[in-house]
Formats: structure tokens, C-alpha cells, sequence
């Protein structure tokens, strides 16, 4: 007897069957499902280099609602932001600004054994209508007094005169955490590691399975508009486990879900995607404060831009920068913390 697949009567129908089988596998893998296409927008992104800004936007009806002092948190919100850049290879740069001429706060870290910082304390103490401090008549007295070495104290005055201190070498973050008041029970990084890809996932696709669900997608031109949900309790759940997990100092993740209570399941935003890449997220922050039960009328927008995909220039380490080793760095924190007191 002859296959049915065989037989010249049944032949044409199961070829046509086949054929049109494979045209819809075909169309579904060109055009994977919403989720996918972010998931995978969100990995091309990160893993290459980038420029990126964080700020927040928030209207007049939005600033009102939150009472007194509305006027004080307008100016903040309204200058306030981060930005930065990721250069693809080990250079990262991140920076704090409150509308000044410079940064409040930048950083540039070149893999794990470097890092360089610029701190702008007098355009702060401009900003919030103080005096210009001079750190080398102010403490230049007492950091002798302590028994700075002179490469030592020279590294801390020109740190808080606005000028770029470098540390080179691995620091000794027990030590660190020790000093600053953050000793507890040993952390195993290999542990802790098993423990965040079990809980986080173990990439930025993964990641956005657990914690990302897209509610709807629109077309704009050249631009793919992704209205999401971050899974709000969730997320934090899964941060509460790892840190009862590693052996940090935690509350009780009882305690954690009760205050877990008064958020919302979830956090509204929206993703453009341009070129299979992430150029903006956004979250509307009212619109949550909203759904949590707050009266609160208009948007408080945090945003996220990205930029200049895979066309950054390699982060160079500042020129004229004061270097100290990891331990003249873990010496001077000793002794600043003698001179304030502790902590």
C-alpha cells in the first residue's frame, strides 16, 4: 500500500500544505512577538557603546500637588540629571548635574583597577548661595595634623578644589565597607552572583521576561513605540530575596511585603526603539503616585535618552589628575573619617 505522501492523488494537496507551513514559519520569525523585539532592542543597545542622559520633567499641575515646597522642588527637578558614557571597550563615565557650568559630579572608571574623580563642591556651594570654601586654608591645618603624607593631602585638597583625583590598584572593599560603618556578614561573590542571575536573570533580555511586559506597540514612522509595564513589587521582591540571600543587613522580607502593600503592582513607561536600538524610556512617576492613591494631577516625567550608537570615542584618563594607589586612597578615607568623627 502507498504512503499517502507517496500516492499521486494526495501528492499536490500535502505539497501545497508544506509550502504554506513554511512561508508561516518563515513569517514568524522575521516578525517576532512585541516582547522579543524589545528584549532584543534593549540587548543590542547595551552591548555596544553609547552616550546617555537621565532628567526629569515635570509640568506646573504635577509640581503643585506636592504641596509646600513645590517652588524648591521645581528648580531641582528641573536641573537636575545625569548623563554619561559608555565607550564599549572598559571606559565609563557618569556624571551629576544641577545646571551649572560644570558638573556637580564626575566619574570615569576604566575596568576595575581605575577610576577618576572631579568633584565641583564650590559651583554647589554657588548654586546654594554659599560663600567659595578654600579646603587648603580651611583644612590644609588639619590634614597635617593628622599625618597626611604630602602626595596624600595633596590629593584631598586638590579633590575638594575641583580638581581630577585619580585611584589606580584594587581597592579593599571589606576594608572600605568596614570604615564606612557597612561591615556585616561575608558576602560570596561567587554566591551572590548565582543568586542575582537566579532572581534578575542572567542577561538584559532575560531581565525584561521577568520584569518587563509590553502592553502595546505603535508604529511611528521610523520609530517602534513600546507602552510597557515594569513589574514594580516584583522587582523589588526579587532585590528584598537577594539581599536576605547574601547575607546583608536586611529587613525581614515579611516586613518588606507589608510595605510592599502600599506601591502599585506596576510602574506605566514607554520605550522608542529606532533602528534596533533604545533611544528613550520614559516613566510617568505621577502616574503611578496615581494608581498608589496619591491626588496628584499632571506628569512627572523621568526620562532616559541614549545616543551616538558604537560612535563614541575611548574614555581617556584626565590630564594633570592626582593619582594615589588603592591604598593611600583607603588611608585617606581612614583619616578624614578621624577627622569628622565617624560615621
Amino acid at each position: 500500500m502507498s504512503s499517502p505522501l507517496t500516492s499521486p492523488r494526495t501528492r499536490p494537496s500535502t505539497l501545497l500544505l508544506v509550502a504554506l507551513a513554511l512561508v508561516a514559519a518563515a513569517c514568524g520569525t522575521s516578525s517576532p512577538d512585541p516582547d522579543t523585539r524589545l528584549s532584543a532592542a534593549v540587548e543590542n543597545t547595551f552591548d555596544g557603546a553609547f552616550t546617555y542622559t537621565l532628567s526629569v520633567d515635570a509640568d506646573r499641575a504635577a509640581l503643585d500637588g506636592l504641596g509646600e515646597g513645590a517652588g524648591d522642588a521645581a528648580t531641582f527637578l528641573q536641573t537636575f540629571g545625569f548623563s554619561g558614557i559608555v565607550d564599549g571597550e572598559d571606559g565609563v563615565s557618569f556624571g551629576i548635574d544641577l545646571g551649572g557650568e560644570s558638573p556637580l559630579f564626575e566619574l570615569r572608571t576604566f575596568g576595575e583597577e581605575a577610576f577618576y574623580l572631579n568633584l565641583g563642591l564650590n559651583d554647589f556651594l554657588s548654586l546654594a548661595g554659599a560663600g567659595a570654601f578654600d579646603p587648603r586654608d580651611e583644612l590644609g591645618p588639619a590634614l597635617d595634623a593628622l599625618g597626611f603624607e604630602d602626595e596624600v593631602k595633596a590629593a584631598v585638597l586638590d579633590a575638594l578644589d575641583g580638581k581630577w583625583v585619580g585611584v589606580e590598584g584594587e581597592l579593599d572593599l571589606s576594608r572600605l565597607q568596614a570604615l564606612l560603618g557597612q561591615e556585616g556578614a561575608e558576602v560570596d561573590e561567587d554566591e551572590a552572583s548565582e543568586a542575582a542571575e537566579e532572581l534578575f536573570g542572567d542577561d538584559i533580555p532575560e531581565f525584561f521576561d521577568r520584569f518587563v511586559t509590553v502592553v502595546e506597540t505603535v508604529e511611528e514612522e521610523d520609530t517602534e513605540r513600546f507602552e510597557v509595564a515594569l513589574e514594580l513589587r516584583e522587582l523589588l521582591r526579587a532585590a528584598g530575596e537577594l539581599n536576605q540571600r547574601v547575607g546583608t543587613d536586611a529587613a525581614p522580607l515579611e516586613d518588606l511585603e507589608a510595605d510592599l502593600q502600599d506601591l502599585p503592582e506596576t510602574i506605566p513607561g514607554t520605550v522608542l526603539v529606532v533602528d534596533d536600538h533604545v533611544t528613550e524610556i520614559r516613566f510617568d512617576v505621577a502616574e503611578t503616585a496615581r494608581e498608589a492613591g496619591t491626588t496628584i494631577e499632571g506628569s512627572i516625567l523621568v526620562q532616559v535618552v541614549l545616543a551616538d550608537f558604537d560612535d563614541v570615542a575611548p574614555l581617556t584618563k584626565p590630564e594633570g589628575a592626582t593619582v594615589l594607589t588603592d591604598e593611600q586612597f583607603t588611608d585617606a578615607i581612614e583619616k578624614l573619617i578621624g577627622l569628622t568623627g565617624g560615621l
